[in-house]
This record gives structure tokens, sequence and C-alpha cells, in this order.
């Protein structure tokens, strides 16, 4: 490892979602087997979203710049032509790209996770909150990671993950029709932004 690269923080997030891995496999192990259709979608979310920081963990680097990510990409798409085949040193080796693929890969999962969980926003911490504000996960556009550095994506992401978590383990397990029935006056993260934007526009 290159000297300058903070190897406490580094172990660090890779501890804490190793931790986040065991929780949501003891979640699933004590939820029973019969959850409705989007529990279980947001639950398999969730798993892509844990793989994808986990590999980024990684992968972070502090000095992530658009030119770096440019070059990784290029020698990555060569490797994968030539050798037909990726593994974790090829990641490691271009990890300036592949760190963001890792990233958006989580990024675009929790974009879903409040649609099917209804997650209003009651049930969430100011501090969460603005983890949402941050990866505009109530509507907008992806994180440029060109812009915005890697480690702070990882942790916000982090957050969100954590809290979406914890909002399924306090879900109770219903019926999806009675489920539907009753959240269905309640705003969610999504039906919240468009009436901000719409006040916004008047």
């Amino acid at each position: 490892m290159r000297i300058g690269e903070d190897l406490a923080t580094l172990v660090n997030r890779r501890n804490a979602i190793a931790t986040f891995l065991l929780s949501l496999y003891e979640s699933r192990a004590s939820g029973g087997k019969c959850l409705g259709a989007d529990r279980m979608h947001s639950f398999h979310l969730l798993v892509g979203v844990a793989f994808s920081l986990w590999r980024a963990a990684f992968l972070l680097r502090p000095d992530r710049q658009l030119r770096s990510v440019s070059t990784a990409a290029d020698h990555f798409l060569h490797t994968l032509c030539r050798d037909n085949s990726i593994n974790y040193a090829q990641d490691r080796d271009n990890c300036h790209w592949t760190v963001g693929y890792y990233l958006n890969n989580a990024y675009l999962r929790l974009v879903i996770v409040p649609e099917r969980l209804r997650i209003t926003t009651a049930l969430l911490s100011k501090q969460e909150l603005e983890c949402l504000r941050r990866l505009k996960l109530g509507g907008g556009d992806l994180p440029r990671a060109g812009f915005k550095r890697g480690t702070d994506l990882w942790d916000e992401a982090f957050a969100v993950a954590s809290a979406f978590l914890r909002v399924w383990r306090q879900k109770p397990n219903r019926p999806e029709r009675a489920r539907r029935a009753n959240l269905a006056s309640r705003p969610s993260i999504h039906k919240v932004k468009r009436v901000h934007k719409t006040v916004e526009r008047t």
C-alpha cells in the first residue's frame, strides 16, 4: 500500500461494512420466511448495496481525480478485452474507476429502497435525512464522482444503508395488500421531494 494512505480509516471502513453484512444476514434469518414482495425486494437491494460497499471499501483512494478515473477506465477496458477476465487484482490496479462503479452500483439500489419500503421522513433522523439530501436520493442526478471524493460518497451511502436496514428491521411482517392500504396516505421521501419542488416553483 502506498505511503500516505490512511490505513486506520481503511480498516475501520472494512470493519464497518463487515458488521453491516452480518447484521443484514442476521436480520433476514430472524425475519421469517413469509415476507411481502416489496419487503423481500428491498432486502435483495440491501444485499446488493452491502456487497458494493464492501468491495468499494478496499478500493477507496484519497487522490482520485477525473483524469486518473479516465486513465483507469481505459486500462480496465483494455484488460477486459485482452484477458476476458477481471479479478480483485484488476479491480485494485484500476481502483480510480472501479471504486466509482461499485459506489454507483450501491447508489442505484439505494434510490429504489425508500419506495419499496414506503420510508417516510418521520422514520429517519435529521442526520440520516441530511445524508439522503447529499446523495440526492429523493430525486436528481447521480453523484458526480469526478467532483466529489469517493470516501465521502462511501460514508454517506453507508449511513443511508444503515438507516434503511434499521427501518427494514422495524417494519412488521404484514400481508402486502394490508401494508399498502395502511401506508397509502403517508408521504414517501419521493412525494415530499416533489411537493418541495412544486412549492419552490411557485
